[in-house]
């Protein structure tokens, strides 16, 4: 068994022999939480999956080893683990032991879809309408992201937070993903560039939405937005300031009117300021994939200063 590092015992439910299956968790970004490798030539012939602590005696455990051992579910607590996974199984008499039986498909499909427009102030293009993808015709997104495929039309990568309440410290669900941000301020998945959402693996229902980029302020949507399963739900944050969460949360560019996220913070302390711009002249010259390139044109000079300085003590409005 490869691609996780929790204990397993596989068997068969079928009623006739079948030889041992090399089975693989995982295995790949695009199929880490499916399993490979079963014999279905056989009906009835499922992989059991036993979970057991790595460090005990081989016994069976009533709750799922999941710190450290197996990190590939996300941002989740033991018990969602569980539910995921044990409790959704079959319970089926092995060897006189229950063992829960998972049949051949991944362990969680996401569940709900969203889809946000936005457009970065440091790339973006009035006489356009679109922003600079220099990150990436000139190789730089591909040398950071290396395995994954970069869409051809990717700015940058930003992250995607969903929320279940307007605040992090009322919200009980919180979700991240990753997801390349278009030239046309479109999204694409992180890890499937052949979808224009990201997925969160959670119930369906109204949710805030966080966009973050690392090195311009993070906006928030202004009112929760229902989400499901069945089609992705757009959210626009470049034509109208009431979008957004807060205060002038957002930049108005005209020719014709578009709001941006404010660019500048560089050291991600959520508020711009003279130590973002001192950054930037620390950094003049560096080519690359650099915090302190604002308008992400592949190397640092006094135009990212100058960005800098002109959103002074502008600050994100995340609650």
């Amino acid at each position: 068994v490869t691609g996780g590092q929790i204990g397993i015992v596989v068997a068969t439910t079928s009623i006739a022999p079948i030889a041992p299956y090399v089975i693989t968790i995982g295995g790949s970004p695009s199929n880490k939480n499916t399993i490979t490798g079963q014999d279905t030539s056989s009906v009835g012939a499922a992989i059991a999956l036993s979970f057991r602590d790595a460090v005990a005696d081989g016994t069976f455990m009533s709750t799922v080893p999941v710190d450290a051992r197996y990190n590939d579910f996300g941002v989740y607590t033991e018990a969602q683990i569980q539910q995921r996974i044990w409790d959704r199984a079959d319970t089926t008499a092995i060897n006189g032991n229950l063992a829960d039986t998972v049949l051949y498909s991944p362990f969680y499909s996401p569940t709900i879809l969203a889809n946000v427009r936005v457009f970065l102030e440091g790339p973006y293009n009035v006489s356009t309408n679109q922003m600079s993808k220099t990150l990436n015709t000139s190789g730089y997104l591909a040398t950071r992201y290396t395995g994954v495929s970069v869409h051809p039309d990717a700015v940058d990568s930003i992250n995607i937070e969903l929320r279940s309440a307007s605040t992090a410290a009322g919200s009980t669900t919180r979700k991240f993903r990753p997801a390349w941000l278009l030239a046309d301020g479109s999204i694409r998945s992180f890890s499937d560039t052949t979808k224009n959402y990201v997925e969160f693996d959670t119930t369906a229902g109204n949710y805030y939405l966080v966009v973050r980029h690392r090195n311009h302020l993070a906006v928030m949507t202004s009112v929760a937005v229902g989400l499901s399963a069945s089609t992705p739900a757009a959210y626009e944050f470049t034509s109208d300031l009431s979008n957004a969460w807060g205060t002038a949360p957002l930049k108005g560019l005209d020719s014709p009117t578009i709001y941006v996220m404010y660019a500048g913070d560089g050291n991600a302390s959520s508020i711009v300021t003279a130590s973002d711009a001192n950054s930037v002249f620390g950094a003049l010259s560096a080519v690359g994939y650099n915090i302190n390139d604002i308008n992400l044109s592949g190397i640092v000079t006094s135009a990212d200063a100058n960005i800098v300085f002109g959103n002074l003590s502008r600050s994100a409005q995340i609650p």
